[in-house]
């Protein structure tokens, strides 16, 4: 398992889309994003979101990530012009609702293990340095898979849900079967979930298969 300290930055934007109106709408954004130059650590990701709670009417997520605040926030602003003005009036008539959240990761695993079915659990935290804490300890156990982040919630929260932990798996099956492998992982498990039981709340999770992704 590698560990980053690297902190990245994210913006995600949330589609409602008909399933009759699936594949226009990812032609759609696929023929905008493959059209414009990519920065220097930016990524943007296209992905379905097949596994959702009734409260999240959202049926695709874009993602987009930085390595830095600044690279962020200068590439979000960046998306103007005739171009992004047609393919913003082209979705309008597709989606049914949209939204928008950011954040920001504190530490990651396995950053060379990105794969393209991702999962995120999210909190509403009191004590968010106990979390990070606890979480920290959990994985000096528990050696997963697949990349694993773990961050806040800054923007565009709905329930109080200010921290989250991802995770990736390659396919539906491994996914189903993510979690402790050993008794010793079973009970750091057991652990992380006593340390944070005061003060924490689980909201909601979901899934999101990737369909494409953008970088440099």
């Amino acid at each position: 398992m590698q560990l980053s300290a690297q902190e990245l930055y994210w913006y995600d934007v949330l589609l409602e889309v008909s399933p009759k109106d699936y594949k226009q709408a990812e032609q759609l954004m696929d023929a905008y994003y493959s059209s414009i130059e990519m920065p220097e650590g930016v990524s943007v990701t296209i992905s379905r979101m097949p596994l959702r709670p009734a409260s999240e009417p959202a049926t695709h997520i874009i993602s987009i990530v930085g390595m830095s605040s600044e690279k962020l926030a200068n590439f979000r602003t960046s998306l103007s012009g005739d171009k992004w003005d047609f393919y913003v009036s082209q979705m309008s008539n597709l989606i049914h609702s949209a939204r928008a959240s950011a954040g920001r990761s504190f530490m990651e695993m396995n950053m060379e293990m990105m794969q393209p079915l991702g999962q995120a659990w999210l909190f509403r935290v009191d004590d968010r340095q106990g979390f990070i804490t606890a979480f920290q300890k959990l994985m000096t156990k528990f050696k997963p898979d697949g990349f694993v982040s773990m961050g806040q919630i800054n923007h565009g929260v709905d329930n109080g849900e200010n921290m989250y932990i991802y995770a990736t798996s390659p396919t539906l099956q491994a996914a189903f079967e993510m979690g402790p492998k050993t008794q010793a992982e079973q009970k750091a498990f057991e652990d992380f979930f006593e340390a944070i039981e005061d003060g924490s709340d689980f909201i909601r999770s979901f899934t999101r298969a990737e369909i494409k992704t953008y970088k440099k």
